[in-house]
């Protein structure tokens, strides 16, 4: 083994500095679904974000979506792409090590790499998400439920916003527009009706604030 090790040129070891911790944090990430012991393949907790980006990421850390999460925005910064990014760009740039090429282009189409694969599996969770969204709900019964805006809805239909509201018992965040005045964050909504199949018509529940 150390014999091997020394035998890699210098350049490539960063390449092995990388990998070997986010190979090994990529297979955990894998296997503890199957056994009962993660959150559906997502490593570490999904409750934590990455800044604040539209009223989406609202505090520290790497925020992750998992197919249970049925309203999941598509996102890019996650745990589990920052971790497939950093697996990628390391094996890639050991095989193109190989070919002895310019050190420069070596690590763009590492990344690139890396970026590609992380957009194909954001993109898969995001359409699985949204299958099993559609697939086992219908958004008919939300109508007359009373819930809370949590992107603020645009007034005359001039825009799509998010609210918070319970659906078949569970409580879910599902797009939302109004036919009236802008409802910011915050406030209580009706859901009237039902656009498209997808998108709900809510209109601003005024009782609501009053004392």
């Amino acid at each position: 083994m150390v014999e091997w090790w020394n035998s890699i040129p210098g350049d490539q070891r960063v390449y092995w500095y990388i990998g070997i911790p986010f190979t090994t944090l990529f297979i955990i990430q894998t296997l503890l679904p199957f056994l009962g012991l993660g959150d559906h393949g997502d490593f570490g907790d999904s409750n934590e974000n990455l800044g604040d980006i539209h009223e989406y990421l609202d505090s520290d850390g790497f925020q992750d979506y998992t197919f249970d999460d049925v309203s999941s925005p598509f996102r890019l910064l996650t745990m589990r792409n920052f971790i497939v990014f950093f697996t990628v760009f390391s094996w890639t740039g050991i095989v193109l090590d190989k070919f002895n090429m310019n050190k420069i282009l070596e690590v763009l189409l590492s990344c690139g790499a890396g970026f590609i694969v992380s957009l194909i599996i954001s993109s898969l969770f995001y359409f699985i998400a949204n299958l099993t969204e559609y697939g086992g709900m219908d958004l008919k019964n939300a109508i007359n439920a009373k819930g809370e805006v949590y992107l603020t809805i645009p007034g005359a239909k001039d825009g799509v916003g998010k609210v918070t509201v319970i659906v078949q018992g569970t409580s879910r965040e599902l797009d939302a527009m109004t036919n009236g005045k802008t409802i910011p964050t915050g406030e209580r909504v009706k859901v009237i009706g039902v656009i498209d199949n997808q998108i709900l018509l809510v209109e601003n529940l005024v009782e609501d604030h009053i004392d």
